[in-house]
């Protein structure tokens, strides 16, 4: 009889913790192929499995299905416990990933299902070609990845069969944690199990993330503001901490200066700021770094930014910044104002009159653009001219000027080429001098009045003065080439004027050369200069309550200039003349006269120059007049009446040659007493009388000088 179903049979299987799970008779076939047809003694059992394929522990055992279901020719029946044994089934699973894990910066950990070998007939140890690893970049620094090493776990060589094991690789670049890699089988016939099964290269370790290992550096994008901060562009987020917290601090880092002759000397960061000038928390790809500078720079000076070291910024993942890293040396904005370093001609200095004075104003550096004024004080018709084509400003003002005129030059809104403005005017201050002050020091004197006339004499027309226009003392000189009158009435305008306005004060001078010779009398004072002076000076000073002093300009000659001016309340007398080519000049003569009883003093300051202007003779000296009376007086006795004593006055005069006799009689005409009686020096005298022996009374005081008689009553009362 054949077994006709597969029912008549039994299949019992065992997992052994394989893949398949269960398996299910399908089929009952001869070992060729064909249909039963009863009475084989070999039969072929075709079965399914459950969650295929076996992984090669599986077992399966088959049997008759009862007692009554499988039968021999002769009708014995095959008992259920009969059985084929356990037979184990073929390995068909192929190797797959079980896990992987990125445990090193550069090492795989992977995990197998079973153990791996390079060769199908299981030997061998698997090999870096064996595998092959893809990237996706990510737009991450790293592309590429080469397996370098495949070990077991703790480094050690594989020896084949391994199903936990690390894959070593490096990257093409250093990652930046953005990029995956995926590790799969070269081919479908790089690995294989123990049975020979292939590992797909489809089947892959999944996508792991690499570790950023890149460390931060700055971009070349970095640059300087306008205000000459540092802007920081960095590849990923900063950190002043390795452990990814804190915001980048002054002390993180460095500066490299140079000054390049500039104005600043040197610089510091003074603060980091984000790019929105807010305190940094961390983490910010831009940075400012806020540079302070010892002093405005001028724009020559280069500053760098980098790291204080290698431990001091750091990104989100700890890595720290090369202290290689380094932005470009920037050139810093130009921040310091323009100026005028200097002028040719100095504020407060003082210009010529007629010749052309160009003023030179040096600058610190070229200027796009400024507003200058040129204003005066006494005149409208002021004219000057500008030249700005080379690296100083020149200013000329164009001749004649106003004498004693003030110029101001004003300089404002300068800006130079890099837009830097100074806003402040700068102010320069010119004086022009006096007409005839011919050595400007602001004196019109003989030393000047020398120099006109040797001028004169030279034909010297830079110091000619006339003719003019304008008013005292803001004369405008229109030079004709020629010295006449219009220069020498120019210059006694001028004179007067100024010693008018000085109140004829002239300083004492120091003794100097030979001596001039002064005399001096009741009758007057008479001056003779040294030989070869040609232009003299001579100046006095008197107390003029004691004294009057006049200049007797006959004296002086045919002088051509004699210039005199007095001041009797102040009791001052100034006398500046000289002489034509050739001559010496004159003796002078001062009459002098006594105001009263009081001695005059007289202080004389004299000064004479060569005709060539060089002085050759100074000094001062001082002398007293002794007052001289001009008539006999007899002055009434003081106090009157008086007791016992009284003073009495009397003048005797410069001409008187005879006895003077003063005596005192009472009211019978009796003698009393005689005060003086012989010759007396011209002069002012005062006598004291005491009348204690006398009574009271009346008493008559009597002078006597030859023809002159003069009388004066007095009361003595007791």
């Amino acid at each position: 009889m054949a077994i006709t179903k597969v029912l008549q049979l039994y299949l019992a299987m065992e997992f052994m913790e394989g893949n398949a799970t269960a398996a299910e008779l399908t089929s009952l076939r001869k070992t060729n192929g064909s249909v039963l047809a009863g009475g084989e003694d070999s039969v072929t059992v075709f079965f399914t499995l459950s969650n295929p394929p076996a992984s090669g522990t599986e077992t399966i055992e088959i049997a008759s299905a009862s007692d009554g279901s499988v039968y021999n020719s002769i009708g014995n029946p095959l008992t259920s416990l009969e059985t084929t044994g356990l037979v184990s089934l073929h390995d068909k699973l192929v190797p797959t990933f079980a896990a992987s894990e990125l445990t090193l910066d550069t090492a795989i950990t992977i995990n197998i299902s079973e153990g791996l070998f390079t060769n199908a007939d299981g030997t061998g140890s698997i090999l870096p070609a064996d595998f092959s690893v893809d990237v996706e970049q990510n737009n991450g620094n790293a592309s590429e990845a080469t397996i370098t090493a495949i070990t077991n776990t703790d480094g050690s060589e594989l020896s084949g069969g391994e199903s936990v094991f690390l894959i070593h690789f490096i990257m093409d670049a250093l990652p930046s944690g953005v990029e995956q890699i995926e590790i799969r089988p070269t081919t479908d016939q790089s690995v294989f199990d123990a049975s020979g099964n292939a590992m797909f290269m489809a089947v892959s370790s999944g996508e792991m993330t690499l570790n950023d290992l890149l460390p931060p550096s700055i971009r070349s994008s970095s640059n300087l503001t306008w205000d000459n901060q540092i802007e920081l562009r960095v590849t990923e987020g900063l950190y002043t901490s390795n452990s990814g917290s804190g915001g980048i601090e002054i002390s993180d880092f460095e500066l490299e200066f140079n000054s390049n002759n500039g104005n600043a000397q040197s610089v510091t960061i003074g603060s980091t700021t984000s790019e929105w000038n807010t305190a940094l928390g961390g983490g910010e790809i831009i940075i400012r770094l806020h540079l302070d500078f010892d002093k405005l720079p001028s724009g020559t000076e280069t500053v760098r930014a980098f790291p204080t070291n290698d431990n001091s910024i750091f990104d989100a993942s700890g890595n720290a910044m090369y202290d290689t890293e380094t932005t470009t040396f920037f050139l810093i904005n130009d921040k310091l104002p323009p100026e005028i370093t200097s002028a040719s001609v100095g504020d407060q200095d003082t210009i010529p009159l007629i010749s052309g004075r160009e003023i030179e104003f040096s600058l610190s550096e070229p200027l796009s653009s400024f507003s200058l004024s040129v204003d005066n004080k006494y005149t409208d018709s002021l004219q000057y001219v500008l030249d700005t084509a080379s690296a100083v400003l020149r200013l000329t003002l164009i001749p004649p000027l106003a004498s004693l005129d003030t110029f101001t030059v004003t300089w404002s809104n300068m800006r130079d080429t890099a837009n830097v403005l100074f806003d402040s005017a700068v102010v320069y201050t010119y004086y022009t001098p006096a007409l005839g002050d011919f050595d400007w020091d602001e004196d019109i004197d003989a030393s000047d009045l020398s120099q006109l006339v040797t001028s004169w004499h030279e034909s010297d027309y830079d110091y000619e003065l006339g003719p003019v226009t304008g008013s005292l003392p803001h004369y405008i000189i229109q030079t004709d080439a020629e010295f006449g009158l219009d220069d020498g009435m120019a210059f006694v305008h001028m004179w007067y004027w100024k010693n008018q306005l000085n109140a004829l004060s002239r300083p004492e001078r120091e003794m100097f050369g030979k001596a001039a010779s002064i005399t001096a009398s009741d009758k007057g004072i008479t001056v003779t200069p040294p030989d070869s002076a040609f232009t003299g000076q001579l100046y006095f000073e008197y107390n003029s309550s004691a004294v009057s002093l006049h200049f007797d300009k006959q004296s002086a000659g045919s002088s051509p200039f004699v210039l005199s001016e007095r001041d009797d309340i102040s009791g001052k007398l100034l006398v500046e003349y000289t002489e034509w080519m050739g001559n010496d000049i004159a003796e002078l003569a001062f009459e002098t006269h006594s105001l009263g009883r009081e001695t005059g003093q007289i202080k004389a300051v004299y000064a004479f120059f060569d005709q060539h202007g060089a002085l050759i003779s100074e000094g001062t000296q001082r002398f007293k007049l002794s007052a001289i009376p001009s008539d006999f007086a007899l002055h009434p006795v003081y106090p009157n009446p008086f007791n016992p004593t009284t003073t009495i006055r009397f003048d005797i005069p410069n001409s008187n040659q005879a006895i003077v006799r003063i005596q005192i009689f009472d009211i019978t005409g009796r003698l009393v007493d005689t005060l003086v009686d012989g010759n007396l020096d011209p002069g002012y005298y005062d006598i004291v009388w005491n009348g204690n022996r006398q009574s009271s009374g009346v008493y008559f005081l009597k002078l006597i000088s030859g023809d002159i008689r003069k009388i004066r009553k007095m009361i003595l009362l007791k």
